[in-house]
């Protein structure tokens, strides 16, 4: 009779192996395939197959393609409102955030949380109204939340340790750790272990006059209790080395088999066979009799169709049930933008759930910054601007009149979210143009004889010929 015990466990985790693992998705995303297969074609492979791929391994960036479209929230810039703050205060966030490029930091935070399913980012002072943000991966990161294990927020945890650079020779980078706690914090140097402080910048003063550590975590997914990293995702790590490897061994079964070989059968094939050229793989010989000569060409038919289908259905099986983009896959199906977004809509769906991911993040950033550079803390509102499939312009525009004149849109909004620009901003661009294309009408309705421009309707010859005043666009059309 088998014992189950349900309380006073121990869960133990792999730290090596994890850390590798963290490490080698991390090479595949930012294109250091060299170090990321590094012994698996061995693991895969034998004799002479090893051998030939070890030097012929075809690399495919799978895990960066995965990374880019799982994270598109950075790829047109945010609009961000700062409430509870004077707007002087929001303005100066705004150049915050200008200048010390937190939207590319946040970009590539996004990117490593997809191959990481987690990633942690700190925020350090660099100058007036300037930070610095730096993403670190599971490998790079350890968290002690002894006081509370349940705690999700690392700014409240006891302390978190950070893989950080601290020097470099001509050929090597030294590491070193950076550690944060609520009262201190310093990086202490390998080996030596001397220590700086990260605020204070003494060998003696380790101070962090915070309060906690200036250090948000993002998760993708839920970790196991009592453990703040997640599980690696290493369904993607296996279709990547498993796809480098397949078409890495069609391309060779290829090479060797598609030519066809060549046979040479005799006695003396040996001394005929060293002065011709032929191969692949050169001339197969077949000892005969002595008087005996005779050439022979085979070619082969390798089922490279059943190995390219293997590799496709996986391929497929996996793309779907992970929420990610077929396009960069296999021919899309869709004509028109509407079918390509149609297509799209799982990818669609898993993009919002993580949007309130990355906004309660960003909330947690600004309070962070906020605190860093001694300003009031603001409540942070993000809007994230993402890149469509191009649809029918006239449609298109037909559709947003429709939604102007009923409130559901309005121009403002539609150049913020296009354009990547405040609401603010967005409010002046439209009255601008509206006003450069009220001057251009009026010059054209003053010219002796007034046509429709190319392009335009019925509707604007009647604007041009007074039938509509110029100061008085269409209802919702500018707001």
């Amino acid at each position: 009779m088998s014992i189950h015990v349900q309380f006073d466990q121990v869960a133990t985790r792999d730290e090596a192996s994890f850390d590798d693992d963290s490490e080698q998705l991390e090479a595949f995303r930012t294109g250091d395939f060299g170090t990321a297969m590094e012994g698996e074609v061995a693991k895969v492979f034998k004799r002479a197959t090893k051998g030939a791929l070890t030097n012929a391994t075809r690399y495919f960036p799978l895990v960066g393609r995965v990374c880019r479209d799982k994270s598109s929230h950075y790829v047109k810039r945010p609009s961000r409102s700062w409430g509870g703050v004077p707007k002087a205060t929001g303005e100066t966030f705004d150049r915050v955030y200008r200048r010390s490029g937190v939207d590319l930091a946040l970009a590539q935070a996004a990117q490593k949380s997809v191959a990481q399913n987690s990633v942690v980012i700190a925020v350090d002072r660099i100058g007036p109204e300037r930070v610095r943000l730096a993403s670190f991966i599971a490998a790079e990161v350890d968290v002690d939340r002894a006081d509370d294990m349940l705690e999700d927020d690392l700014r409240r945890a006891k302390h978190v340790i950070l893989r950080v650079p601290v020097r470099k020779d001509s050929h090597s980078v030294y590491y070193g750790r950076r550690v944060y706690t609520a009262t201190e914090a310093w990086t202490e140097a390998p080996r030596t272990r001397e220590k700086v402080g990260i605020f204070t910048g003494s060998t003696s003063d380790f101070a962090n006059p915070l309060g906690y550590i200036p250090v948000v975590g993002v998760r993708r997914v839920e970790a196991a209790k009592g453990w703040w990293l997640p599980p690696l995702p290493l369904d993607l790590a296996s279709v990547q080395i498993g796809l480098i490897l397949a078409l890495s061994d069609i391309e060779h079964i290829c090479r060797l088999k598609v030519p066809g070989r060549e046979i040479m059968i005799g006695g003396a094939v040996t001394g005929i066979a060293n002065r011709v050229e032929a191969g692949p793989e050169g001339i197969l010989l077949v000892q005969g009799d002595a008087g005996q000569l005779e050439y022979q060409s085979h070619m082969l038919d390798p089922r490279i169709d059943r190995y390219l289908q293997a590799v496709e259905t996986t391929l497929k099986v996996w793309a779907n049930l992970s929420y990610v983009s077929h396009d960069g896959l296999w021919a899309s199906s869709g004509i028109t933008g509407d079918a390509k977004e149609v297509e799209r809509e799982d990818l669609l769906v898993d993009r919002m759930s993580t949007e309130v991911l990355w906004q309660d993040a960003e909330q947690a950033l600004a309070e962070v910054v906020a605190d860093t550079l001694g300003m009031a803390r603001p409540q942070l509102h993000t809007d994230y601007h993402y890149v469509r499939a191009r649809q029918n312009d006239l449609q298109s525009m037909q559709s947003f009149v429709l939604a102007a004149a009923t409130g559901l849109e309005s121009a403002t909004e539609k150049v913020a979210i296009e354009e990547g620009v405040t609401l603010e901003r967005a409010a002046e661009l439209v009255r601008d143009r509206l006003e450069a294309w009220g001057e251009l009408l009026e010059a054209w309705r003053a010219a002796p004889a007034v046509d429709a421009p190319p392009g335009l309707d019925s509707i604007g010859t009647q604007v041009l010929s007074g039938g509509q005043s110029v100061a008085d666009p269409p209802s919702g059309a500018a707001e």
